[in-house]
């Protein structure tokens, strides 16, 4: 039997919480109710503390030992044996808690001796055990900073180690409450059996999107931040569907180039030695009508149309817009529109990248410079919180070989200090990732 303690905001919550983590093979022993004050007695904080034990066996439910109140009426048979369950008691509180392992050794042996004599059922002698129950248990309670500090060993170590690799604080402060509140005291003892739940969730996190099979022409349209590399993107997208895929299959699809790129200097002219070296057409177009004609034209003549977008800050709300009436101009075309991020800005920064382009309703993200960046927990965790998929990583400056499908692996690669990694990166999840949707 184990003595424990849960926490919550109320009584309900925390049976709840035991439930889940222990099953019904638990006694509830004690209920205290605990006020906090904050900001000089501004702000109180009410939290319910639950002092339980965990019976090595199944129970039929989670029951609450009688309260001194009602100890005369306990039959005799659920108190048979009396020094049998202090010495349970006894030894549980010694595992706990080593601070009084020397003080209750007496206890246990003399226990132990008296273990064989009879043991008289009456309310007398329920008296005597609530009352060596509930000793012990006040000594767990004045000593429960020790448990506490077991308990936020292996926490403290993967929230240093999250924190090594550039999570987020949000993501550190969400993974830190869920292994508290789903796993059990022995489970958070276990800093291997916390990083293999950590990394579980991390993986969680990346959802992967395999592109359409589109049986007409593919618009596909790159959108994102000026300096993310959206132009050396997508000339590595060309290149694969016009140079890379033909030799595999065999057949020459017709690919064209548009660019609304004309306010970059040197934009329209580094899309235009691509396209010189590749052997494709390149149309640059000035407004959002001769983007709707061009469009119109490359439907029939054309198997993939690629288009490259002028970059934009995401704080700069009003030539987003702008941006926006080019895709207004072709709302009746059916178009692959892809987020272009850089694989090492930091998490904030990404939040308002995906609030701003939301405008442009993209379907996933191609993830760029995977190769630059040494840390990817700010990448993780602004997608935990989109849940948005990715399609494309690129992984250097040669075009069209750094360009690959995204995969859980590929990211996973770019963490430290796991050492589950290795074990999670041998598992297969398929060329598109853990999850495809």
């Amino acid at each position: 039997m184990e003595l424990l303690v849960e926490v919550a905001p109320t009584k309900e919550k925390a049976i709840e919480k035991i439930r889940k983590k222990y099953g019904d093979r638990v006694n509830i022993l004690r209920t205290q109710r605990n006020n906090r004050s904050f900001f000089f007695g501004l702000i109180e904080r009410v939290s319910v503390e639950i002092f339980f034990s965990v019976n090595s066996g199944s129970q039929s439910s989670v029951h609450e030992i009688p309260s001194v109140q009602s100890r005369t009426r306990v039959s005799a048979a659920r108190v048979e044996d009396t020094e049998a369950e202090k010495i349970k008691i006894l030894e549980s509180a010694q595992r706990i808690n080593a601070k009084i392992a020397q003080q209750v050794e007496p206890l246990i042996s003399a226990a132990k001796e008296k273990k064989t004599e009879k043991v008289p059922t009456s309310p007398e002698a329920v008296h005597a055990l609530t009352q060596t129950l509930e000793g012990m248990i006040q000594k767990i309670t004045n000593s429960a900073p020790v448990v506490i500090a077991q308990e936020l060993q292996s926490i403290q170590r993967i929230e240093l180690l999250l924190e090594e690799n550039d999570f987020s604080f949000s993501f550190i402060r969400k993974s830190i409450a869920r292994l508290k509140d789903e796993l059990s005291y022995h489970d958070l003892e276990s800093f291997e059996k916390v990083e293999s739940t950590v990394l579980r969730w991390i993986i969680e996190s990346v959802h992967i999107q395999v592109p359409p099979i589109c049986t007409g022409t593919r618009n596909i349209v790159l959108v994102g931040p000026t300096g993310v590399g959206k132009t050396t993107t997508l000339a590595k997208l060309a290149a694969f569907y016009f140079v890379t895929e033909p030799k595999r299959t065999g057949i020459q699809p017709r690919v064209k180039i548009i660019t609304t790129d004309n306010f970059r200097i040197g934009a329209a002219f580094q899309m235009e030695r691509y396209c010189e070296l590749m052997g494709l057409d390149l149309c640059v177009v000035q407004a959002p009508v001769e983007f709707l004609t061009y469009m119109t034209l490359y439907q029939q003549e054309t198997d993939v149309v690629f288009v490259d977008t002028e970059g934009r800050s995401p704080v700069d709300g009003q030539n987003i817009e702008r941006m926006v009436e080019y895709f207004r101009a072709v709302k009746n075309f059916e178009l692959e529109v892809y987020l272009t991020i850089d694989a090492g800005s930091k998490a904030n920064d990404l939040r308002e990248v995906f609030k701003q382009y939301a405008l442009f309703e993209y379907r996933a993200l191609i993830v760029t410079k995977l190769d630059e960046t040494t840390s990817i927990g700010n990448l993780i965790s602004a997608l935990s919180e989109a849940r948005t998929p990715i399609t494309y990583i690129t992984t250097g400056q040669t075009v069209p070989s750094n360009l690959e499908k995204a995969s859980v692996n590929l990211l996973l690669s770019k963490l430290k200090g796991f050492k589950l990694l290795a074990e999670e990166m041998g598992n297969d999840y398929g060329d598109y990732g853990s999850k495809e949707r």
